[in-house]
């Protein structure tokens, strides 16, 4: 999915609409921090000893939030406290590089290309 990259959570009437300038899709990420959900991540197989950190799109504060994980292993990172309908960003914190923010739906990760 390809979506345009807007600064800050744009507008809206609903949780997703249709842009007329643009002709896209502009999906809202306004989180539900009263409804929560579980999901286990893979880490990459080069850097599975660095630490690992979930992040949420914090509409209030205008930034990233961190997540506490429940659980670690060799190779996955689970949390039960993620906000419903958040905007994502899971990163090793002293490697900032070619990382992609995400969301989840039905299970799933998905990732977005921002385009400018």
């Amino acid at each position: 999915r390809r979506m345009r990259c807007c600064g800050s959570p744009c507008p809206t009437a609903s949780s997703t609409s249709v842009c007329s300038i643009w002709k896209t899709t502009v999906r809202k990420f306004i989180p539900r921090t009263d409804q929560t959900r579980a999901f286990t991540f893979p880490k990459r197989k080069r850097l599975l000893k660095r630490p690992y950190t979930l992040h949420y799109w914090d509409a209030e504060s205008a930034s990233f939030s961190p997540l506490e994980y429940d659980s670690t292993a060799d190779s996955t990172q689970s949390y039960t406290n993620i906000p419903e309908n958040a905007l994502l960003w899971f990163t090793v914190p002293d490697r900032i590089v070619n990382q992609r923010v995400f969301y989840l739906e039905n299970d799933s990760v998905i990732t977005m290309d921002l385009i400018r």
